[in-house]
This record gives structure tokens, C-alpha cells and sequence, in this order.
């Protein structure tokens, strides 16, 4: 099974079954061995790890392709912020 899926899954569950008030801080940018950044929910950049091991980080625009789910889940924070304190 993939990592991602899991982690998504174990995420919704804490949410769900133990109703903790969680929301994400970040996305990643590609998966597993194709990581290539995470996308900042709080600042809505994008940050790339480059050269090996991420030593190098680069701040950067939202990929287009993750805009719309960026502006979703900083939507989603900023509500668990304010309504479900």
C-alpha cells in the first residue's frame, strides 16, 4: 500500500474516530521517492529540496496543478482555527 495513502488515512481517522481537531500545515510536492518540495499553507509557497539530501531550499509559486487543493486545505486550517476551537 502506499505510504501517502496510509498517511492520508491515519490522518482522517485521528480526525474521525479520536475527533481531534487536525488540519494540515503543508502538502507534498510529489510522492515518495519523487518528493520534490511541500507547498506552505500558511505562506502558500512552495518550497524545493534541492541537491542531495534537500540541502538547498528554494522558495518558489504553487504549481499550478495544486492551487485549487493549496486554497482547499488553507480554507479547511484556517476554519479549524476559528470554529473549532
Amino acid at each position: 500500500m502506499d505510504h501517502c495513502v496510509t498517511k492520508m488515512q491515519t490522518f482522517y481517522s485521528c480526525r474521525t474516530k479520536l475527533n481531534h481537531n487536525a488540519a494540515f500545515l503543508n502538502l507534498p510536492i510529489g510522492l515518495e521517492a519523487n518528493l520534490e518540495g511541500i507547498v506552505d499553507l500558511i505562506k502558500m509557497k512552495a518550497y524545493y529540496f534541492e541537491e542531495p539530501h534537500g540541502i538547498t531550499i528554494r522558495e518558489d509559486e504553487i504549481p499550478d496543478e495544486m492551487k485549487d487543493i493549496s486554497i482547499q486545505k488553507r480554507q479547511e486550517l484556517i476554519g479549524k482555527l476559528t470554529c473549532d476551537v
